[in-house]
């Protein structure tokens, strides 16, 4: 006598159950897909969750949809979901996060791989694969070589934010994610973070490179390894065209890594006057972030800041509407600051202004000059600024905060004596 085969399908997760029913009948446009790993605290292992909200405005409905998860899904509530989430046709924008790190980075590209698959249309893309430094899987070439040719295929990507700290990418890697940036030819948002990997100045070159190659973004954050990079590459290829950014941020925040000896060797032929060069070539640029700060973790090399020779860019960025300098640890002299202050002044259409300096002598003359010229600007309507609290009296700092008020078409303000 045969035995009985059960050959009913298997069980599906009440949650995915749920979320079906849910968006079956679903009218948007587009959806906004946020995946969140989180930590073992909120729930129970193999369970996910979901929150739905949908916005209308006057072009278009969009459906916001987050799923959060504990650890790594596993067997069949993973394959259902991902399954379930790639028959999604309208994705445009798509988010991948583990703030805690509860999960590999190797996991995390796993499912953002089987996804992207089916998503060709996406056109935003918010990558999140950092890793612990004792972690030991981790993203290296081959998974990049993959990445890349995901890249490729996405034609209507718009806008990417990738995050790559302290993984093992080498070289190769590198040279990888630059060939699939330059065939991303609708991408204008790019923010990108590679610090803590294996490459050497050989593959950062080659990234930095392809990333002066993508005419149409307007939109740049980098971290340090590829702001030094960018800086070298632009000087040294005098048809560099940069007139397309519109919004760029650069990072000089962790100076020296000692576990990379490459960094030590960038911010030895660091000079500022090839900075100065580089940002001239920005015609059209808006918002403009510069930190010059010291992370934590890591040593700070001393390092004199030329704050005139920024003050020489800026005095020709006459578009320039937001600008954000960090001068935190470093060693700036009264002169410089105060022909830099007095530059803010030039800056024709400045609206919003943030400036630290918690960590540099000003003297209290300095913060008067400072005064004066943020009331010639005509147009500042955001100012954020950050002082060390013990290097003035309290009559000071209550002076300068009233002068501060003056300013004409002030809207918001914050000074910080910390």
């Amino acid at each position: 006598m045969g035995q009985c085969v059960n050959k009913s399908k298997p069980q599906k997760n009440l949650n995915l159950l749920k979320l079906s029913d849910q968006l079956k009948n679903n009218d948007s446009d587009c959806i906004h897909l946020q995946l969140n790993i989180e930590c073992k605290t909120y729930f129970k292992e193999n369970e996910f969750r979901f929150q739905t909200q949908s916005k209308q405005s006057q072009i278009q409905k969009t459906l916001f949809l987050q799923i959060c998860y504990y650890g790594q899904l596993q067997g069949l509530n993973q394959s259902q979901l991902i399954q379930y989430l790639q028959s999604l046709n309208k994705i445009s924008s798509f988010k991948l996060n583990d703030e805690l790190q509860v999960s590999n980075s190797i996991y995390r590209f796993q499912v953002m791989q089987k996804l992207l698959q089916s998503w060709i249309n996406i056109q935003q893309m918010d990558l999140n694969f950092l890793c612990s430094r004792n972690q030991i899987i981790k993203i290296g070439d081959e998974e990049i070589d993959q990445l890349a040719s995901i890249l490729i295929k996405c034609q209507r990507l718009q806008s990417l934010n990738l995050n790559l700290t302290n993984n093992k990418i080498q070289d190769q890697g590198m040279s990888k994610l630059g060939f699939g940036l330059i065939l991303c030819k609708q991408l204008q948002n790019l923010t990108l973070i590679v610090t803590g990997n294996k490459f050497g100045l050989e593959g950062l070159n080659s990234l930095a490179q392809a990333i002066l190659q993508c005419e149409n973004i307007q939109i740049l954050k980098l971290c340090q390894d590829l702001s030094f990079s960018m800086i070298e590459n632009a000087k040294n290829n005098q048809f560099t065209s940069c007139a397309h950014y519109k919004i760029v941020e650069l990072k000089f925040d962790e100076l020296y890594n000692q576990s990379q000896e490459k960094n030590d060797e960038m911010i030895n032929s660091l000079d500022l006057s090839r900075l100065n060069m580089f940002l001239l070539k920005f015609s059209s640029l808006q918002e403009l972030s510069i930190i010059f700060k010291r992370s934590f973790n890591y040593i700070f090399i001393d390092t004199v800041l030329k704050a005139s020779i920024i003050g020489i860019f800026l005095q020709n960025c006459q578009n320039l509407q937001s600008l954000d300098i960090d001068f935190d640890y470093c060693q700036v002299s009264q002169d410089e600051l105060s022909k830099t202050f007095q530059i803010f002044a030039n800056i024709k259409y400045l609206k919003c202004l943030s400036l630290s300096l918690k960590n540099t002598q000003v003297s209290p003359l300095g913060l008067t000059s400072l005064a004066i010229f943020l009331r010639k600007c005509l147009f500042l309507q955001d100012l954020n600024l950050s002082f060390k609290e013990k290097n003035y009296s309290k009559q000071i700092q209550v002076r300068f905060k009233q002068s501060v008020l003056k300013i004409k078409k002030l809207i918001q303000y914050q000074v910080l004596f910390c």
